[in-house]
């Protein structure tokens, strides 16, 4: 490791910048990479060859990687049989056969957003051209559902236990965690930061306030009133879907939570006399779930190939299409590594923490991490992006600080607030940039206009953030259990909701 310099500082900053300025997270990130091996090896003709043979290569070839790419891979074959065999489009449409309210409609579509949870991609487009037509009848304005439907899709794949999202998020925990020579599990940290990720379950929950209660303000009480004095075409959405059999989505996802779980046993058994959270928090994830990948391809593929129409090619070409859906999630997950690798051997971590550690209180440190991965994820609108590049600098800085403090402990709340603190503020800019991919594929799957749908939702982010960080993280950094956290946020958002919300009305 080089000795800590601000040159260590530029690899990371670059790739940032870049990413911020070009809107190009994949060439960002390798620009970070290669740049980082010209410090370390100097300027010359074979710096970038060099950049892909000390890091890139030395990255692939890690067992649990290569494990993480199959399984994330897999999992998207897996999801593009569910979506194109019809599957999902069944469950979506039993959920609706039964129209009611205005607010019905609304909570349906909220709850259609949970249950498609695996992936924030199949949730945006299947949940908003589904729900678009009956939306539109009971006068619910595009942009609400945008809303609903973007609200709904990162948030809940970035907390599922299973779904694209998975495996990148352990990834990165994982190997930071190792890099430092901590003794613990990556999938386990997972779990118990949940309680911790504060935005993405605020977030979910605030939709379904909305959805109840039928109060709006800011831009969108003016969409819902302007929806409510228009007349909009009637759009049909079912395409002849049969309503039967939606159950068959849940088939080949519930074979990937048992076998997860069967792995993280067989892995985790080492005597008889373990409990059975020993048991698993000591199992392999990264083969757990790789095993479980592989297991739901085959339910999958064997499911579409006895209950649909279409013949085993057609079957295999839908798995193989999502395959290469997750190449660029792959692609960035390699050089997120990689770059990580370069922060490691220039020693950014260290120098970050000796310029930081006298001036920043333990306390702000969960919510500077929040605010930091929300700001870096919406100028960028990516939020694996974001946690590549902060992940491998916050858990460091983390420990270190811990350390200097009352000791470091895997489970200490602090340590899980901060790790959680990435992962919940990277979510709030995939949802909520103008340029990231989901809030594109939820504004066109609702039919609303773009940048219509960036504004209105805002507020609703905004608020939801800010009571994030007054109820969540600065509390629980000050000792507060997260579940008191939860319940007092939970109850701020429905009184001030209450309070300032109203409900749009025919002029």
């Amino acid at each position: 490791m080089m000795e800590n310099n601000f040159l260590s500082l530029l690899p990371p900053i670059i790739a940032i910048l870049l990413a911020i300025f070009s809107k190009r997270v994949l060439l960002s990130l390798l620009a970070g990479v290669f740049l980082g091996s010209v410090i370390v090896n100097g300027l010359r003709f074979t710096s970038l060859f060099e950049s892909f043979d000390d890091f890139i290569v030395p990255t692939l070839s890690n067992n649990d990687n290569v494990k993480v790419l199959l399984f994330t891979m897999f999992l998207g074959g897996v999801v593009s049989i569910i979506v194109n065999a019809g599957f999902a489009q069944m469950l979506i449409n039993s959920i609706t056969k039964h129209k009611q309210t205005k607010s019905s409609i609304q909570i349906k579509t909220w709850l259609a957003g949970m249950v498609v949870f695996f992936d924030d991609y199949a949730n945006a487009l299947l949940v908003g051209t589904t729900m678009r037509g009956i939306s539109d009848q009971y006068k619910i304005s595009r942009e609400k559902l945008a809303y609903i439907v973007d609200s709904t899709s990162a948030p809940i794949a970035s907390i599922a236990l299973i779904s694209s999202w998975i495996g990148f998020e352990v990834g990165l925990i994982q190997d930071s965690i190792d890099t430092l020579g901590i003794q613990a599990n990556g999938y386990s940290l997972f779990i118990e930061s949940l309680p911790y990720r504060f935005y993405p379950i605020l977030a979910l929950v605030f939709v379904f306030f909305i959805a109840k209660t039928g109060l709006d303000y800011g831009p969108m009480l003016k969409a819902e009133k302007r929806a409510l004095n228009t007349r909009i075409e009637k759009v049909t959405t079912n395409n002849g879907a049969d309503n039967k059999g939606g159950w068959l989505a849940f088939v080949p996802i519930i074979t990937i939570v048992f076998v997860t779980l069967w792995g993280l046993w067989k892995t985790g058994l080492s005597d008889s006399e373990q409990s059975v959270a020993s048991i698993l928090s000591q199992g392999d994830p990264f083969a757990a779930l790789l095993w479980a990948s592989i297991a739901g391809s085959f339910v999958a593929i064997i499911m579409a190939a006895c209950k649909s129409a279409f013949s085993m090619s057609k079957i295999m070409d839908f798995w193989i299409k999502g395959l290469k859906s997750m190449l660029h999630a792959c692609c960035i997950l390699v050089l997120a590594w990689s770059l990580k690798d370069v922060c490691d051997q220039l020693g950014t971590a260290g120098y970050l923490i000796s310029q930081i550690d006298s001036s920043m209180h333990i306390a702000i440190l969960p919510m500077v991490i929040f605010i930091l991965a929300a700001a870096v994820s919406f100028s960028t609108g990516t939020s694996f992006g974001t946690m590549g590049i902060l992940m491998p600098i916050v858990i460091p800085l983390s420990v270190s600080l811990l350390d200097a403090s009352n000791g470091f402990s895997p489970s200490s709340p602090i340590f899980l607030c901060a790790v959680s603190a990435v992962l919940a503020g990277s979510v709030w800019g995939d949802h909520c940039s103008p340029i990231s991919d989901t809030t594109i594929l939820s504004s066109t799957a609702a039919g609303s206009d773009h940048i219509e749908h960036v504004k209105t939702q805002m507020p609703y982010a905004v608020f939801v953030a800010v009571i994030a960080i007054i109820f969540g993280y600065l509390p629980v950094a000050l000792g507060l259990s997260p579940w008191v956290s939860l319940f007092l946020a939970i109850l701020s958002m429905w009184l001030l909701l209450n309070r300032f919300g109203e409900e749009a009305k025919l002029s």
